[in-house]
């Protein structure tokens, strides 16, 4: 930008040159000046060597709700509109800027006609006539006092959500196009065993998939990257640690898309079900072995968890009551009661269940079930309550004492 140019002042334009032949032509580009320099957003003005005012755009008035007449008639008026704050800063940059030949900026407040405050950000250089000589300084005055506020309310979010991201009590993973990890929290570095510098930009699939998964899990990744799958919205997979070690996560998956619509990553929330998950292996091949043996009872065996959902039952149940296990499996003690006992004994059974539960011996009483035929049944039944490390079971063993009763009468 050649910063060699005419200077424009307030009312007429200021002639610096006296040929005839150019004279003309100075007036025309003054005015051209003139024009531009009146026309831009900013509020604009122009100093002299002594420090005096010696243009101001119409902008001012959209700033300060001063006209610029009003700082010609009072040339204090610049100094007065400064935040009393701010003054001697003011101050300090107009002294070094006659001395300096530099661009200088600064950001410094007003308060405008009404008392408002404003931000501004004010931009000032040299000027000079074509032959070379110093003519004063241009200062560009910008009001950035809401884009700061933007900017405040974007830093506001960004560190809330950052916040959030941190004591998320759940793994977050954003994994760009590229497979290179571009966000993750706390809580996953936690799991992982690195520190979240060390994470940011790796490869996610080679980093933290254990060799055996790799390839399928990029395949998968892949596809929904392009588009070509929907992300699985629940999904459970291995990751790998730090130290080598295998966790089970169960994720919940969705993407992120740029403002064309394209998918630019995907970010998924993860428990780590490790844990759980072998407590429900344990949990199967414990009921897998005692199922093995009940099987084998005459006894009716039937046998709860500790919410009472039934688990199991064996054949000999289901020749006694003529239900089926797919009938009963998963539902709950207290659903059912209706279905498979007498109603005047429910409460009865229900008691006998609780203190079960809590580890106190039942005695074996009667009571009568209710067949899916509708018969009535008699029956001896006892509840025994089993305790490991894995899980806790409530087991009822029924004799079927129909036939005995009959006998006796």
């Amino acid at each position: 930008m050649d910063m060699r140019t005419n200077a424009v002042y307030y009312g007429e334009p200021m002639k610096l040159h006296n040929k005839t032949d150019r004279k003309n032509n100075f007036l025309i580009q003054d005015k051209l000046r003139y024009m531009l320099a009146d026309s831009p957003f900013d509020w604009i003005y122009w100093i002299d060597t002594n420090r005096k005012l010696s243009y101001m755009s119409e902008s001012c008035k959209r700033i300060t709700g001063y006209a610029r007449d009003a700082f010609f008639k009072n040339p204090k008026l610049l100094s007065t509109l400064t935040h009393p704050v701010d003054r001697r800063l003011m101050s300090d940059h107009m002294k070094k800027c006659l001395k300096n030949k530099e661009v200088a900026v600064i950001r410094y407040r007003i308060l405008d006609r009404n008392g408002r405050e404003h931000l501004i950000e004010h931009l000032c250089h040299k000027v000079y006539d074509i032959e070379g000589n110093w003519i004063g300084r241009r200062i560009s005055n910008r009001d950035i006092t809401e884009v700061m506020k933007l900017n405040k309310a974007v830093i506001e979010a960004t560190e809330k959500a950052s916040l959030y991201l941190d004591i998320a009590s759940s793994m977050i993973v954003v994994i760009k196009k590229d497979q290179t990890i571009d966000t993750i929290n706390k809580k996953a570095c936690d799991i992982l065993g690195y520190p979240q510098r060390w994470l940011m930009g790796k490869n996610w699939f080679d980093l933290c998939i254990p060799k055996s998964d790799r390839k399928k899990v990029k395949a998968v990744f892949k596809r929904i990257i392009h588009g070509k799958l929907e992300p699985v919205k629940s999904f459970e997979n291995l990751i790998q640690t730090r130290d080598g070690e295998q966790k089970r996560i169960a994720w919940n998956n969705s993407y992120v898309r740029d403002s064309d619509g394209d998918i630019i990553a995907t970010i998924s929330s993860g428990q780590d079900i490790t844990e759980q998950s072998r407590m429900e292996q344990l949990r199967k091949a414990s009921l897998q072995n005692k199922t093995a043996i009940i099987n084998y009872i005459n006894d009716a065996i039937i046998v709860f968890d500790k919410k009472g959902m039934i688990v199991d039952i064996n054949p000999a149940f289901e020749r006694v009551t003529g239900y089926n296990r797919s009938e009963l499996i998963d539902k709950n003690i207290f659903d059912i009661a209706s279905r498979v006992i007498k109603s005047s004994q429910i409460k009865a059974c229900a008691r006998n269940f609780t203190s079960a539960l809590l580890g106190k011996p039942v005695d074996t009483s009667e009571t009568t079930i209710i067949s899916k035929a509708g018969l009535e049944i008699p029956v001896l039944y006892t509840f025994s309550y089993i305790h490991d490390e894995n899980l806790g079971l409530v087991i009822t063993s029924m004799v079927d004492i129909s036939q005995y009763k009959k006998s006796r009468k």
